[in-house]
């Protein structure tokens, strides 16, 4: 088995040159970057299972001039770090200042960082490229009781001392694996549920349904907590055609390149079970931010968003069906995800696998046309996107009603509910999306977006009573 590492580091020309040092020692060796600026810490549950050893560098570093932000009142306010008028009070430091504040940031990043791994039990071994102190001595990462740490000073690192410490590395963990494998039960940690997946190892369970069971797992195969979703029936028991819906989400997500679509990692099978490893969003989904409460800025950004999915997706020829702020999932970098098209159905094969008239998805987010089983296109989509956009805007639902026949009578019937005065200049944004008619809605996704980019730009919430009174 051909050797693996991971390169934690957030300067590329650094991952570069580590990773041509190790090609010249293992020339097969598979080498995985990790980016901590982009990616931000790693999963509390990662062990580092694929990976013989993992070169932790420089994980804060800029040849830039750091900068301190006062972001205080826009975090009281709601606004995300990515919203485009986000204003922060900015001090760039003078050079002799920067530096022995990168130095420092650069330290006490690398130091924690250290820390933490050295913590996790049976993590690879940890090559840890850093400097000395002005003294000579390596700063104090705490106690190291369960990994086995080679520290190296980065900035004069020889290669003969690299090759020794990667070597050493490689035979330590294969001594680790053979004992492991040696331990009784070594094999449970493949285990969900009755299903034995070797090379995906079950953290804990996530979410079940009828249809499927979602883990928490650390995927050997790919160097990364996933989400890893089992369909419960196996091919030759399964009714109403599951199997293959299940096999065409995974077809449907997977052609599908787009930053806010969800990532599909792995596809297999195991004990007959088909199961799709997914990118995992600790974050979790937009319910909760729409309980926190959302500002008219922060709910146009991931309208947005949500439209340049639905953009690529229907592009493909693939309707979603099932939006909603549970399947609108958040990332660390705050971004959002469209997932689980499990209920989504290519246009071009409209009845391949659900018959004419049959009501799939969620009564609260379904077009007036979804609802009563008639034929449905793009437009449906982005008349749920009208729905999450109510919600993200207020707080609840625009139509409630005690069964969810009444809800879909109200889709249907119900005037288009008023936002609050001061959001009156978002109004014909919604309108046109709750729209009853599909024609008299966005035709695409596309316009969608466009028009929302515009509505951002230019719009501004209405004063309230209290900001009157007080003159603003």
């Amino acid at each position: 088995m051909n050797a693996r590492f991971l390169l934690i580091d957030s300067d590329p020309q650094h991952r570069e040159r580590w990773r041509q040092q190790i090609v010249a020692v293992f020339r097969d060796a598979v080498v995985d970057d990790y980016d901590p600026m982009d990616e931000g810490p790693l999963p509390p549950e990662f062990s580092a299972a694929a990976f013989d050893a993992v070169l932790l560098g420089d994980v804060v570093g800029s040849d830039e001039p750091p900068v301190i932000t006062n972001m205080a009142d826009d975090i009281e306010a709601g606004l995300p770090p990515h919203d485009p008028d986000f204003a922060t009070t900015t001090v760039v430091l003078a050079d002799e200042f920067w530096r022995a504040a990168n130095n420092l940031a650069r330290t006490s990043a690398h130091t924690a960082w250290l820390d933490d791994l050295s913590r996790r039990p049976e993590f690879a071994p940890v090559l840890s490229l850093d400097e000395l102190d002005e003294d000579g001595h390596w700063p104090a990462a705490g106690p190291v009781p369960h990994v086995p740490l080679v520290r190296l000073q980065r900035s004069r690192l020889a290669s003969k001392e690299l090759v020794r410490a990667l070597r050493y590395a490689v035979d330590l963990r294969t001594d680790q694996r053979r004992e492991a494998r040696q331990r009784p039960g070594a094999l449970d940690v493949y285990r969900f549920g009755n299903v034995m997946i070797r090379g995906e190892r079950c953290l804990r369970p996530l979410a079940a349904s009828p249809l499927s069971a979602i883990y928490l797992a650390e995927s050997e195969r790919v160097g990364r907590v996933v989400a890893l979703k089992v369909l419960r029936q196996v091919p030759d028991i399964s009714e109403n055609n599951t199997f293959d819906r299940f096999i065409r989400e995974y077809q449907i997500i997977a052609g599908i390149a787009h930053p806010n679509v969800v990532r599909i990692h792995d596809i297999g099978v195991a004990d007959d079970h088909v199961f799709i490893a997914m990118e995992y969003f600790p974050r979790g989904d937009l319910r909760r931010r729409v309980k926190q409460g959302m500002s008219p800025e922060a709910a146009l950004i991931v309208l947005q968003q949500m439209a340049a999915a639905l953009a690529a997706v229907h592009a493909q020829g693939v309707l979603h069906r099932d939006l909603k702020p549970g399947n609108v999932m958040l990332r660390t970098d705050g971004s959002i995800a469209l997932i689980d098209f499990g209920l989504a159905k290519e246009i071009a094969h409209e009845e391949a696998i659900t018959g004419r008239g049959e009501i799939f998805g969620t009564p609260f987010y379904m077009s007036p046309e979804q609802g009563h089983g008639r034929t449905v296109d793009a437009r449906s989509d982005l008349y749920s996107l009208g729905v999450i956009f109510y919600e993200m805007l207020t707080g609840k639902k625009p139509f409630q009603a005690k069964t969810p026949m009444g809800v879909i009578y109200q889709h249907t019937h119900a005037l288009i509910p008023q936002l609050p005065l001061q959001f009156h200049g978002l109004q014909p944004l919604l309108d046109r999306l709750l729209a009853k008619l599909p024609e008299q809605r966005y035709q695409t996704a596309a316009e969608l977006g466009a028009a929302t980019a515009k509505v951002a730009a230019t719009w501004q919430p209405l004063p309230t009573l209290n900001d009157r009174r007080r003159g603003l």
